[in-house]
């Protein structure tokens, strides 16, 4: 590990430019990996992996949500299950992993 960090702080001495590029780059990936994972886990089809059950009750969420009238309007669950603001919807997505845990 330790010959590991020595080579990259040579490699940041040596070409500072390219070393600064190669950082923004990783940033701006992980950024742009993090928001995708985001989006994609907060549709109603995502939700529907685990609340599948094809009845009424508890784990059958999605099955009612697919025959109501909010389906067919784009009332998606996080519209209801989350609320309005950043910090609403990363409370639900933490809510979400909770579930996804217990699964």
């Amino acid at each position: 590990m330790k010959k590991l960090c020595g080579k990259i702080g040579n490699f940041a001495r040596t070409r500072p430019s390219l070393f600064i590029v190669i950082v923004i780059v990783i940033i701006v990936g992980c950024s742009f990996g993090t928001f995708e994972v985001l989006h994609a886990t907060s549709t109603s089809k995502f939700c529907g992996i685990c609340h599948k059950d094809a009845s009424k009750g508890p784990g059958g969420e999605f099955y009612t949500w697919e025959k109501n009238v909010h389906s067919y309007v784009n009332v998606g669950c996080i519209d209801c299950h989350g609320a309005p603001g950043l910090i609403g919807y990363m409370k639900a997505k933490m809510g979400g992993l909770k579930d996804l845990y217990g699964e």
